[in-house]
């Protein structure tokens, strides 16, 4: 379907790489959402571990970031402690991304579905 404004200007109602003439993708639409909701939910963790790490622990604090408090329940043995203060960052890292990613593949299917 073709909206025409102007004859200079023509509205598609085509995916964008269809028309810039690319050719089309092989990769399924789960696999494109997942691999979106990967690269979105690193630089989300990160910035919400920053967030929780240097405020006070609240309600908030556990719907945000749910890694920092999980991670600092875990025992961890005897060491140094900058070794357990890097297991306890990554373990948060790690809970953090699982929980970010999940949201938002949730969040890409619910708009990919509706939309």
């Amino acid at each position: 379907m073709t909206y025409h404004l102007t004859k200079a200007k023509v509205i598609t109602r085509q995916r964008l790489s269809r028309v810039l003439g690319f050719p089309p993708s092989r990769l399924s639409s789960r696999t494109v959402r997942l691999f979106g909701a990967s690269a979105l939910a690193m630089p989300v963790a990160w910035i919400t571990l920053g967030i929780a790490d240097h405020s006070q622990i609240t309600i908030l604090t556990w719907v945000f970031s749910p890694g920092f408090l999980l991670s600092i329940h875990i025992p961890f043995g005897p060491a140094g402690f900058l070794e357990v203060l890097a297991r306890v960052a990554f373990t948060a890292l790690l809970i953090n991304f699982v929980y970010y990613a999940t949201l938002i593949y949730a969040g890409l299917t619910w708009v990919s579905r509706y939309y």
